[in-house]
């Protein structure tokens, strides 16, 4: 699934059956929602820290097989012309997020173990709800596909890496992101 698409080709990551041994950390989590509207699609992506929290969300529409605009903060966020949802682009989390059924937090642990998120029900037609486990801050991803709250689908994803990311990038990241783990700091926007 490919959220920030802006005419840019992107690497998938590939399926793998299982993550090497070792699995890292759980680091952060995404739940997208897509519904089908009746000219479009609209797409929610929460992001959560690893304990739960809500981070951040985007926003996005897509119609006839083709993105939004472009949105604020040089990021790819899709306007959907709804004015709540375009008030929530531009003010952050201000407004009722129960519209679009995102939790302001998620059990963690209550969803490994149960293999069920409880999501709340919402007037939109759902289409796909997905989520996304990132472990080692994005070196495996579990991605869960999830109907009336259940896993009905999972799988292993591995991102591409090049050997600058992995030799340099990474390691750099890596420190940084558990320094701001450390000091209570956000990793996820």
């Amino acid at each position: 699934m490919e959220f920030n698409v802006n005419d840019t080709e992107h690497e998938l990551p590939s399926e793998i059956s299982s993550p090497a041994v070792g699995l890292p950390a759980l680091t952060s989590l995404s739940l997208i929602r897509i519904f089908r509207t009746s000219q479009e699609y609209v797409i929610v992506s929460a992001n959560y820290e690893r304990d739960g929290n809500l981070g951040s969300v985007d926003f996005g529409s897509a119609k006839d097989g083709h993105p939004g605009g472009t949105g604020p903060f040089g990021t790819a966020m899709y306007r959907t012309g709804d004015p709540q949802v375009d008030d929530i682009v531009r003010k952050g989390l201000g407004p009722d997020l129960t519209k679009y059924g995102i939790p302001t937090h998620i059990d963690v642990e209550k969803y490994l173990l149960s293999r069920h998120m409880p999501l709340p029900a919402v007037a939109l037609d759902q289409e796909k709800n997905v989520m996304n486990m990132f472990y080692g801050f994005g070196k495996f991803i579990r991605q869960d596909e999830l109907k009336d709250g259940v896993i009905v689908a999972s799988r292993w994803l591995q991102p591409s890496v090049t050997e600058e990311e992995k030799e340099t990038l990474n390691p750099l990241c890596d420190a940084r992101f558990r320094q701001q783990q450390a000091i209570g700091l956000p990793t996820v926007e």
